[in-house]
């Protein structure tokens, strides 16, 4: 019976599902198991075609360094992830990876089908370095590097192949790296050297230009000028007081000058001045005579002088007196006459009148003439000593402006004190900068030579084979039993899906439950199934024997 059409409101039961199903799955009982015999079968036997696949691994650990690092640090910091994933990318290149294919005669079926590339990526995305994780720290200390292939003994090769190309590559990244520090910490000492010097000699060269206006010249430049103050008071003392005396002098000059005047106008029979003395009176017969001022004499006079202004133990006053000392004992051996001689040569007055000169050449009384010499030589030593503190107030003169000029000089260097000591803060703290940027440097570079003699022993951080891999006796690819399960299980849905179709596409009322609830069911009628041309032929023959 063809299945009603059920009204558009009447609720399916969740019941007439069950049942409906599993009537169908026993009218279809038979080509169910059919179709599922023949996908679980079909799906067998492809999984036991499908070609094995083994996988080796190698386990590589991460060996510490052996010197302690307190006593030599390494130059080469990376972690592990850095260091790993850049040696990955060396060894796995397309380069590398044909060479192992070449070398180890992978992929010689696809070789046919696919081009190099292809095959590179496929050996790339077959070769795996997972990490392992340390116990306690957490830290990666060892990882693993895997390969999958068809060959087993060829897979074990080829992780033992990569496993030193590893090793290899990390001592020799570990000492490039090494040696490239060492090399860039070398160019940097040589610019901070070169940088120091330039440094060293700007503040040379300033030292010597402003040498004497160096802030730590200060004290010394207050002490000149303290010295100078002092000796300029001490000079212009000097002058005032060679000033006296030279005014003292004068007076006497003016005194004997009378005298002489007085004992001439004896000599002459004139009148004596009044204001002459009562001895002066009594020399009418002395002549004038010459003034001679003998060597010695005029030695006395500078040194006399000499003597107003410095103490005896000025190296001047004792030349001076030692100088005396030897004329006077020089004239004491003399005769008379040369020594007359010599007086008359050495005199420093001028020419005497030609009248006078006569005058004086007449023989005169002793005293008078005596008198009158001695007057003579006492004005010729005034004037000497006079000439003496003149020539000697031009050089206090000159020696005052002298100190003036250089007391000038001092206030204005110490008033650029302060500038200089700004100036040279700066280029200190620069060369300061620049020579501990040096000592640095060059401790660096100790360290990174000592680093890279290190990375050439390898006592340094390496890789070492911890576990070398070896020939896989049970493939890793494809996981044959769960595959057998899952064929079976889709082979089982596959026939039980046919048979529901094959079922539904008969449209037929599989039981009483399908139909609506408010349908009354008067009866069941036993399905009858008519017997088919074969069926009604062998009944025929059975009746036909049995008459």
């Amino acid at each position: 019976m063809s299945k009603p059409a059920a009204p558009k409101n009447t609720p399916v039961r969740p019941e007439a599902i069950i049942l409906s199903a599993l009537r169908i799955l026993w009218k279809q009982r038979y080509a169910a198991a059919a179709i599922a015999i023949v996908v679980t079968g079909s799906a067998a036997v492809f999984v036991h075609r499908l070609p094995s696949v083994y996988e080796a691994e190698s386990l590589i650990m991460v060996d510490s360094q052996k010197i302690p690092e307190k006593f030599v640090a390494s130059t080469v910091q990376l972690s592990l992830q850095d260091s790993l994933e850049t040696i990955r990318q060396q060894i796995l290149s397309a380069t590398r990876l044909q060479k192992l294919m070449d070398e180890f005669g992978l992929y010689p079926e696809e070789r046919k089908t696919f081009t190099i590339e292809e095959l590179t990526d496929k050996m790339r995305s077959e070769i795996s370095t997972p990490m392992e994780k340390s116990w306690g720290t957490g830290r990666s200390g060892a990882f693993r590097v895997k390969y999958e292939g068809p060959d087993p003994k060829v897979v074990a090769a080829v992780v033992n192949q990569i496993a030193a190309l590893f090793i290899e590559e990390n001592l020799k990244t570990r000492e490039m790296r090494a040696e490239g520090t060492s090399d860039f910490i070398e160019s940097q000492l040589e610019e901070s050297r070169k940088s120091l010097e330039t440094q060293e000699r700007a503040l040379s060269d300033y030292k010597v230009n402003k040498l004497g206006e160096l802030p730590q010249q200060e004290a010394t430049l207050t002490g000149t000028l303290t010295r100078l103050q002092s000796n300029l008071q001490a000079s212009q003392a000097a002058i005032d007081q060679a000033e006296l005396n030279r005014f003292t002098l004068e007076n006497n000059i003016r005194a004997a000058e009378a005298a002489e005047a007085a004992l001439k106008a004896a000599a002459a029979g004139a009148a004596v001045p009044q204001t002459a003395s009562p001895a002066l009176a009594g020399l009418a017969a002395a002549v004038q005579a010459p003034p001679v001022i003998s060597e010695s004499q005029r030695i006395a006079a500078e040194l006399d002088a000499l003597r107003l202004r410095y103490r005896d133990q000025h190296p001047d006053v004792q030349r001076l007196t030692q100088q005396l000392r030897e004329l006077r004992e020089r004239e004491r051996k003399e005769p008379a006459p040369e020594r007359a001689a010599a007086a008359a040569a050495t005199t420093s007055t001028g020419a005497v009148p030609p009248t006078t000169r006569a005058a004086d050449t007449a023989p005169v009384a002793p005293v008078v003439a005596a008198e009158i010499a001695r007057e003579r030589e006492k004005i010729a030593v005034l004037r000497t000593q006079i000439d003496v503190l003149v020539k000697q107030n031009e050089a206090r003169a000159r020696e005052k402006e002298a100190i003036k000029r250089q007391i000038a000089e001092l206030q204005m260097r110490l008033e650029r004190l302060p500038v200089r000591e700004q100036e040279l803060a700066s280029l200190t703290r620069d060369y300061e900068n620049s020579r501990q940027n040096y000592r640095s440097l060059l401790d660096k570079r100790t360290s990174a030579e000592m680093a890279s003699e290190m990375e050439r022993r390898q006592q340094a951080e390496r890789f070492r084979i911890l576990d070398p891999a070896h020939v896989p006796t049970k493939p890793v690819k494809p996981n044959r039993p769960v595959f057998y399960a899952g064929g079976a299980i889709a082979g089982l849905m596959v026939g039980v899906f046919a048979g529901a179709l094959l079922e539904l596409r008969k449209n037929l009322v599989l039981g009483d439950w399908e139909l609506p609830a408010d349908i009354a069911v008067l009866g069941r009628v036993s399905y009858l199934q008519q017997p088919d041309r074969r069926s009604r032929r062998r009944a025929s023959q059975k009746a036909g024997v049995a008459a």
